[in-house]
């Protein structure tokens, strides 16, 4: 673990700042929010990541008439198997092979 990274076991603030500082004023001109979604190269999620799940999962709860439990686990679920094929497809490739002289 780089020490920079982590304090414990929590991810700290600074890729989430960087992010927030970079992005926010281009949500703010569309009268929108901006969350940061960071997710550290293990899979921990930071901390505002976190509360954007457990704020999804408490929608989902109410619109499907689940245990937020069960919500929860399904959201994480998705969002592990999501995270495993972007990095599947940045360490393998697509699937499309690239043909040599087909465009030019």
């Amino acid at each position: 673990m780089h020490h920079h990274t982590y304090i414990g076991t929590q991810m700290q603030y600074f890729p989430q700042q960087k992010k927030r500082r970079k992005y926010n004023s281009a949500a703010e001109a569309r009268r929108a929010s901006f969350t940061p979604f960071v997710v550290s190269t293990d899979g921990m999620l930071g901390r505002e990541a976190n509360f954007l799940l457990k704020r999804l999962a408490q929608s989902i709860t109410i619109k499907w008439d689940k245990p937020l439990g069960q919500a929860t686990g399904w959201l994480r679920t998705k969002l592990s198997f999501a995270i495993l094929r972007a990095t599947n497809l940045c360490l393998c490739g697509s699937r499309t092979k690239w043909r040599s002289g087909v465009g030019i």
